[in-house]
């Protein structure tokens, strides 16, 4: 293993991709040999093992032990997540047979959730009150995953765990008051189904069903006449997750998504725009299920599916495909909506790459200067002027950006509407982050920052303000006027 220590001691001062590589040929089989003693499926096995790497390629600057007990130890818990998905998955397919065989299934099933039922207002009260709150808001309030991440400023993984682990300890406890079976029952299934229903059986006195409040578009643009729900579609590369981009640096797995952690609005349906041949990954198979993405599937190359879309969100994606860019460029021109996170692609393609300025609203682009000392992290960015998509932000609104990236040349025909300070001697004092402008027949929002839904997010009334940038993108795809 000499040769492989040398390896990994590259990987980690030099972030040399070719050290990786041959740390994955020599540790593969390691892995793989894990994977394949909790899971029994080759098919499954693989995609554990290439998880385990992705989170080697991720994580290799904070290991400090031994690497084969590092990958041991993570390949063993991929792995048995894997499983105990396989698991719900299967059991869930299982009642569902036997309530179709048995006619006597469906009436034990329901006497068992009577039973649950009655138990559960005691059953919270016992809990925990943070995982008590937790199931009220994700169950009976309804809220997504990703909107309760974004709360607690966690990732989407780690909030799932959380309400997993809330969700246990309340079967627990419905076990412990003497209800047999409770821990046999799918008790997030029984809590999702509860609805309306849930909402005042649950009551406890604070008034934690009330719906936010948006106060009228004071602009008068109004909303868009509710012909057809929108349809949003999410690019959810593969490639792009697992190709680094120039100075080594991957985006985390959730990055893709991150802009629909202030998405609200229950008038949308999310479609995800994948890589083909990519559709059972259990990065891809992660996401749409974290984040809620279950219109549908299509193939972010096809140009005619991404043509019945309303909006696409692109979020930070420097090592998109260009086949991918290619056919979102062609889908915008054609009058489809964009939220561009900033930056598509131009650490693969070059930052003067014409599809990526396009898609940026920018017609040259500066290269992006990295600091060691982080400064770039934390700018000062503030509202400069009004703009339809952003009703609600008021001139001299401050907030922070984030990265380090270049910054554009901006078009003549597109719009500045906030700017961020630089801290590089070598740059302009002031910068674009938030652009709006048209691309053909479509228009684009682009955030030249990185996690541009944080200005949503920090903003005044961040749903309302969100619900106004899909209105305004999405009038020319549903032929309506400016």
């Amino acid at each position: 293993m000499l040769q492989s220590d040398d390896n990994f001691s590259r990987l980690q001062t030099d972030h040399d991709a070719a050290a990786l590589e041959r740390v994955i040929q020599e540790y593969w089989p390691l892995v793989l040999s894990v994977c394949r003693a909790q899971l029994h499926d080759e098919h499954e096995a693989e995609d554990a093992t290439q998880e385990t790497f992705l989170k080697l390629a991720r994580q290799h600057h904070t290991i400090t032990g031994n690497l084969a007990a590092w990958l041991t130890t993570v390949a063993r818990t991929t792995a048995i997540d894997r499983l105990r998905r396989i698991i719900r998955q299967r059991q869930r397919h299982e009642r569902l047979a036997e309530s179709r065989t048995d006619p006597q299934a469906e009436s034990r099933a329901r006497l068992l959730q009577q039973a649950v039922l009655s138990g559960l207002p005691e059953a919270l009260s016992a809990m925990d009150t943070t995982a008590s709150e937790l199931l009220r808001r994700r169950f009976l309030v309804g809220t997504p995953l990703r909107l309760l991440a974004a709360d607690a400023e966690v990732s989407v993984a780690t909030m799932s765990r959380r309400v997993a682990t809330a969700v246990e300890q309340a079967s627990l406890i419905l076990e412990d008051m003497g209800l047999l079976g409770a821990g046999d029952l799918d008790l997030s299934e029984l809590l999702q189904r509860l609805g309306g229903m849930g909402a005042e059986y649950f009551r406890d006195g604070h008034d934690w069903l009330t719906p936010e409040v948006c106060p009228s578009d004071d602009a008068g643009t109004g909303p868009l006449p509710a012909t057809r729900r929108r349809r949003v579609g999410v690019v959810l590369s593969h490639e792009a997750i697992v190709t680094p981009n120039k100075n080594k640096v991957y985006i985390q797995e959730e990055e893709p998504g991150f802009m629909l952690r202030v998405l609200k609005d229950a008038d949308v349906d999310l479609v995800a725009l994948i890589d083909p041949g990519t559709a059972d990954l259990g990065i891809i198979e992660r996401l749409r299920r974290d984040y809620e993405i279950h219109a549908g599937l299509a193939h972010a190359t096809d140009l005619a599916a991404l043509e019945t879309l309303d909006v696409i969100i692109m979020g930070l994606c420097f090592s998109l495909p260009y086949r991918v860019l290619r056919a979102v460029h062609a889908a915008v021109r054609a009058g489809v909506g964009l939220i561009n996170d900033g930056w598509t692609a131009e650490h693969r393609f070059g930052a003067n790459d014409p599809l990526a300025l396009d898609l940026n609203l920018c017609r040259a682009r500066r290269p992006h200067i990295c600091r060691s000392d982080h400064q770039h992290f934390h700018n000062p960015g503030c509202v400069v002027a009004h703009h339809p998509a952003t009703v609600g932000l008021p001139i001299g609104w401050a907030f922070e950006t984030w990265g380090c990236g270049g910054f554009g040349v901006v078009k003549p025909d597109a719009q500045v509407i906030a700017t961020t300070a630089s801290t590089h001697p070598d740059e302009p004092p002031e910068r674009p982050c938030l652009i709006a402008g048209s691309l053909g027949h479509g228009r684009v929002l682009s955030f030249d920052t990185v996690h541009g839904y944080r200005i949503i997010q920090n903003s005044p009334r961040p749903a309302q303000l969100f619900g106004n940038i899909l209105d305004w993108l999405a009038r020319p795809s549903r032929g309506i006027g400016v």
